[in-house]
C-alpha cells in the first residue's frame, strides 16, 4: 500500500482499474453476486451493458485501495489539493454553534478518503453502524 501512495495520481488511478480488473476476473464469491445483483436490478439492459458496469465497479474498488493509500499517507495539504468540498460552509456553520455535528453517509468505495477529508476540516469521530 505504501508503495501504492509513493506513485503520482495518475499512475495510482491506472494501477487501481487494473487491480480491479484483474480481480473482477477471479472466482470470488464477492465478483460473483455483484454480477447477480446488477442483473437482478438493472434487468433491462443489455448483457455488454451490465458488463460495462460490473467493470466499472470493480475499477472503482482498485482505485479505492490507492485512495486508501493517500488516506493512511498522504500530507493534509496533498488531500486538500485534489479534493473539492462543496457545502462546507454548513458544517462550519453547526460547529460554530457550539455542539457539534453529526453527518451519515454510505459505505461506498470512497469512504476512506472521504472520512479523511472530512476530518482535515474539523475534529471527526466515525462510528461503525451496528450489525445484528
Amino acid at each position: 500500500m505504501w508503495l501504492l501512495y509513493l506513485l503520482p495520481r495518475k499512475a495510482q488511478f491506472a494501477v487501481g482499474r487494473a487491480l480491479g480488473s484483474f480481480v473482477r476476473h477471479l472466482p470470488f464469491s464477492y465478483v460473483r453476486i455483484a454480477r447477480s445483483n446488477i442483473g437482478l436490478c438493472f434487468p433491462e439492459l443489455p448483457d455488454a451493458q451490465r458488463k460495462e458496469l460490473l467493470k466499472r465497479q470493480f475499477h472503482s474498488i482498485g482505485i479505492a485501495i490507492c485512495e486508501t493509500a493517500n488516506t493512511w499517507w498522504a500530507s493534509d495539504r496533498y488531500i486538500a489539493s485534489v479534493t473539492d468540498v462543496v457545502g462546507r460552509e454548513h458544517i462550519e456553520a453547526a460547529l460554530a454553534k457550539g455542539r457539534g455535528a453529526i453527518m451519515v453517509g454510505g459505505h461506498f468505495t470512497t469512504i476512506e478518503i472521504a472520512t479523511r477529508i472530512l476530518g482535515s476540516l474539523s475534529p471527526l469521530n466515525v462510528l461503525p453502524a451496528s450489525r445484528k
